[in-house]
C-alpha cells in the first residue's frame, strides 16, 4: 500500500485509507500511527501537518485543523507564538 493507507488483513488486496487523526509514512504497514501533538492528520495522511499559525495543540490524534485550539481561548499563561506551538508554561519564557 502506498503512504497513507494500510493493508490490516493477509491476503486483502484493497488499501485503506489512515483514518483521521492516524498517519502512515511508510509503504507497505499493516496499520496507521496516531498524530503528534501540535500536528492534526486529516483522512489519508501520509504526513501530519502542524496545527496553523495562533493555534496549538497538545493532544495526539487532531483529526483535522479545526481540532486545534485558537491562542485565543487558552489562558494568557498558555498561549504560543510559534505554528504549531507548544503553549508556553509562563509568560516569562516571551523572548521580545
Amino acid at each position: 500500500c502506498p503512504e497513507g493507507k494500510f493493508n490490516a488483513k493477509e491476503g486483502q488486496t484493497a488499501c485503506v485509507a489512515c483514518p483521521a487523526g492516524t498517519f502512515q509514512r511508510l509503504r507497505g504497514n499493516i496499520s496507521c500511527d496516531i498524530c503528534p501533538a501540535k500536528y492534526y492528520c486529516e483522512e489519508g495522511t501520509f504526513e501530519p501537518a502542524l496545527c496553523p499559525p495562533a493555534t496549538y495543540s497538545n493532544k495526539e490524534g487532531l483529526e483535522s485543523n479545526i481540532s486545534c485550539t485558537s491562542c485565543s481561548l487558552a489562558p494568557l499563561h498558555r498561549r504560543s507564538l510559534v505554528v504549531g506551538g507548544t503553549p508556553l508554561e509562563h509568560p516569562r519564557q516571551l523572548q521580545w
